[in-house]
C-alpha cells in the first residue's frame, strides 16, 4: 500500500453511516486514538459521516469540547446530511458518555438504541 512505504501507518476500522459503530470498531477507534502517531488522518469515503463522527468523538476526548461544541464536526460545512444519516449526530449528542462509558459500559447489542438494528448486527 502506498501509504505504508511512505512510514504512513493505516487502520481502517469498517464504521457504517447510517448506524451506531459497533462495540469493538468504537474500541479500536478510541485505542486507535491512544496510540497512533501524530497527526492523524481521519477519512471515509466521503469523509463526513463516519469521519465526523470520529473527529467529534476525538475533540470531546482530547480537546475537551463539549458534545455541542463537537456536533459542529456533523453539519453540512463538512458535508454531513444528519437528515439521511441521522445516526451520528444522535449518537454524539444523545448517546456519548464519555471514554470510560464507551471501553466499559457501552453495548449496543445490549442496550436497545435507535439507529442500531440488533437483529442485523448481534449474534442472537
Amino acid at each position: 500500500m502506498a501509504v505504508e512505504s511512505a512510514g504512513i501507518s493505516h487502520i481502517n476500522i469498517r464504521m457504517k453511516p447510517s448506524r451506531f459503530p459497533h462495540r469493538k470498531d468504537l474500541i479500536k477507534l478510541l485505542d486507535t486514538f491512544k496510540t497512533a502517531q501524530r497527526p492523524i488522518l481521519i477519512h471515509g469515503a466521503l469523509g463526513a459521516d463516519r469521519t465526523g463522527e470520529a473527529s467529534a468523538i476525538y475533540q470531546m476526548i482530547y480537546m475537551g469540547k463539549s458534545s455541542g461544541e463537537a456536533l459542529n464536526m456533523l453539519t453540512r460545512k463538512y458535508y454531513n446530511d444528519s437528515t439521511t444519516f441521522p445516526a451520528k449526530r444522535y449518537f454524539i449528542k444523545d448517546v456519548w458518555q464519555g471514554q470510560q462509558w464507551a471501553y466499559s459500559t457501552y453495548d449496543p447489542c445490549v442496550q436497545d438504541y435507535k439507529y442500531y438494528d440488533q437483529n442485523r448486527y448481534c449474534d442472537q
